[in-house]
């Protein structure tokens, strides 16, 4: 059976403009799966995206997957699956998330195979 490990990147929590979440070490594993959900949408602006980087240093992450609208409430949201990722997996709000912000969940199961 395949070795997998799954995240919780955020848990239904409010983000804010430029909000960074820490980078989790997803080293050992080859795919991502991830759901993106949005419970209550940010008032006027806003997206949130997953990114990536071989070291955990702020200037190294990049976009992993494309940016999620946060201005319109999606339970079951956003899911996907991404191959060949790098070590570390974090996600980050765009700077023009309305204020009041929009209530989030990001699930990720990092799976071998």
């Amino acid at each position: 059976m395949a070795n997998n490990q799954a995240v919780k990147l955020l848990n239904r929590e409010t983000v804010t403009a430029n909000q960074v979440g820490p980078a989790v070490d997803l080293g050992a594993f080859n795919i991502l799966n991830y759901q993106i959900r949005v419970h209550k949408a940010a008032s006027a602006a806003g997206t949130i995206k997953l990114e990536h980087a071989a070291v955990d240093e702020d200037l190294a992450f990049g976009e992993l997957v494309s940016a999620v609208s946060l201005t319109a409430v999606s339970e079951a949201g956003t899911t996907g699956n991404v191959p060949n990722f790098l070590r570390f997996v974090r996600y980050k709000a765009s700077s023009d998330v309305s204020s009041g912000g929009a209530v989030v969940s990001i699930d990720i199961i990092a799976r071998e195979t």
